[in-house]
């Protein structure tokens, strides 16, 4: 009986683990919360003064699908260029260069102490090389309509396009103060046993 409930665990992890992988975009850190739609993540709280370290995992499939367009969009490779976020964190990937291809999984780290609290949204930047009918196009997201030939093909929504990158959102709490009671004088302080002459 034990064998079997292990051999069950098992099968269901490898079930949930092939779905995840073929999910493409952005998964935050456990602990996150979303609005209605996903398009807005609020990543765990950060502390002022205090270190502050999450990963955010990426996977992109090899065809990009767009709600209203009929064409395929073959996706090349991604590299993320910039993350946008507070005084004292920065980010970092598991790739080199932040270059994600097709069919892989890659980590962006945010990480560092962040110096003001307040809420801050994250500005992601990537530049993606994707290509229509064996056209290759680069393109940077979020997407503002500088390509008319791609434009073509998606029309005048960028939404579409630039919902692959949600909007996270970062807020840092301030710092936890220790308490520290303060003696009075010298003469509160007592050496015991002392056994100096």
């Amino acid at each position: 009986m034990k064998n079997l409930y292990t051999l069950s665990i098992m099968l269901l992890s490898i079930v949930q683990l092939s779905i995840a992988q073929d999910e493409a975009g952005f998964t935050p850190p456990e602990g996150s919360t979303f609005n209605e739609d996903s398009s807005i993540v609020t990543l765990p709280a950060a502390q002022v003064s205090s270190l502050y370290s999450e990963v955010i995992t990426f996977f992109a499939t090899d065809i990009i699908e767009i709600e209203g367009v009929d064409l395929e969009l073959t996706f090349v490779s991604a590299t993320i260029t910039g993350v946008t976020s507070t005084d004292g964190l920065d980010y970092d990937c598991n790739v080199e260069g932040c270059a994600f291809l097709p069919n892989a999984q890659g980590e962006v780290t945010l990480a560092g102490i962040p110096n003001t609290e307040g809420t801050y949204e994250l500005a992601i930047t990537v530049d993606v090389s994707i290509s229509v009918a064996s056209i290759p196009f680069s393109l940077s997201l979020p997407y503002t309509g500088d390509n008319f030939i791609l434009n073509s093909v998606i029309g005048t929504d960028y939404d579409a396009l630039n919902s692959f990158i949600p909007t996270f959102v970062l807020n840092v709490e301030p710092a936890i103060s220790v308490g520290l009671e303060e003696m009075n004088s010298l003469s509160e302080v007592s050496v015991y046993p002392n056994p100096a002459s």
